[in-house]
């Protein structure tokens, strides 16, 4: 009966993987050949490799704190001008022409499967999911635990009415199959939706995806520009440096301010490919010519081997190194935020 049971798990697998595979899409970053997204830069990249697994596993481990809580400061419900608060790792809360956008929303305290699996939360959040003010837009970048989540997603879905989940290829299916009755935008590289004033654009990453065992890269990855009148704000998501943060620089000429990963960068031999390390942010910021940027997705869940608070005094170091002028980088600790008029005027 054991041995039915198991023969039978594994045809449903195949199953899966056979009508996962079948999927097509009419993206040029989709491969009909290996039925995968691809980075056009990068065909043959591959990030996830024994290799690489192993130098990840095999790294000296490090300790982090068990727990620690932040001082949270009073939300704010809506603002015409620009501001955005840090509530962890790549959560964060924009708010612009009186809309309040969510990015990867995720407040578990696992990034992992259940709710039981995964790296710890750290940090706690900078804003409660119960004290989110009214959510027009939550903005997911891929499908990776620790920026898709799914308690957080039916959470949101069911508390802000108004609310529009904007994500990349493929994951749409995941979100109706959770149950989620709210609108639903899927978007390919370079393409676009508006919500009232606002214009958010889906830009390329270095980065992959996977959310089982058979669907690497399956579904897409990306980043946002989110554009009023009030401003502009990018938010890279997941991402290596790469070509592509040109390419983002030629279509968008002016860009206030720019989120980008400095964290889960070690061992950066093999991390590079797919997470920036801090000297790699501060390249991209200044490839993307932003007027600030804001550091994120470090210092919350321990993804890396680097050790807490590693990631932003390295961060302090190489601005210096750089000659990067000190009042363009704009760090926010969990639970604070920036607030600032819409040409951030210094």
């Amino acid at each position: 009966m054991f041995i039915l049971i198991v023969l039978a798990f594994l045809a449903g697998l195949i199953l899966y993987q056979y009508f996962l595979t079948h999927k097509k899409w009419n993206s040029v970053y989709w491969n009909p050949k290996t039925r995968r997204f691809f980075h056009p830069w990068k065909p043959t990249l591959s990030i996830v490799t024994i290799k690489a697994l192993w130098k990840i596993l095999s790294a000296p481990s490090v300790k982090w704190p068990q727990k620690l809580n932040v001082e949270k400061l009073p939300v704010i419900d809506r603002s015409k001008e620009l501001i955005i608060t840090n509530i962890g790792h790549a959560t964060f809360l924009i708010q612009m022409d009186n809309l309040n956008i969510i990015t990867d929303p995720v407040f578990s305290n696992r990034a992992g499967p259940f709710g039981i699996l995964g790296p710890k939360r750290i940090v706690q959040p900078g804003i409660s999911l119960e004290s989110l003010p009214p959510l027009d837009v939550a903005f997911i970048s891929h499908n990776h635990y620790d920026h898709l989540d799914k308690s957080t997603v039916l959470n949101l879905a069911k508390n802000h009415p108004n609310i529009t989940f904007i994500v990349p290829l493929g994951i749409k299916t995941k979100l109706l199959k959770w149950g989620i009755q709210r609108p639903i935008i899927e978007l390919d590289w370079w393409t676009s939706h508006e919500i009232a004033q606002l214009k958010i654009t889906a830009v390329p990453a270095q980065h992959w995806s996977r959310r089982g065992f058979f669907d690497t890269n399956k579904t897409l990855w990306m980043g946002g520009m989110f554009e009023t009148n009030q401003g502009s704000v990018f938010f890279a998501g997941d991402t290596g440096l790469g070509p592509h943060f040109n390419h983002i620089a030629d279509r968008f000429k002016h860009i206030d301010v720019g989120l980008l990963p400095i964290g889960s960068y070690k061992p950066y031999s093999v991390m590079k490919q797919q997470h920036m390390g801090p000297k790699d942010a501060l390249e991209a910021h200044k490839a993307l010519k932003t007027k600030a940027m804001i550091p994120i997705h470090y210092d919350v869940f321990q993804l890396g081997k680097e050790e807490f608070l590693e990631a932003e005094e390295e961060l302090i170091k190489e601005v210096k190194v750089l000659k990067i002028p000190k009042q363009e980088i704009k760090i926010l600790k969990v639970g604070q935020r920036l607030e600032a008029n819409p040409h951030f005027q210094k």
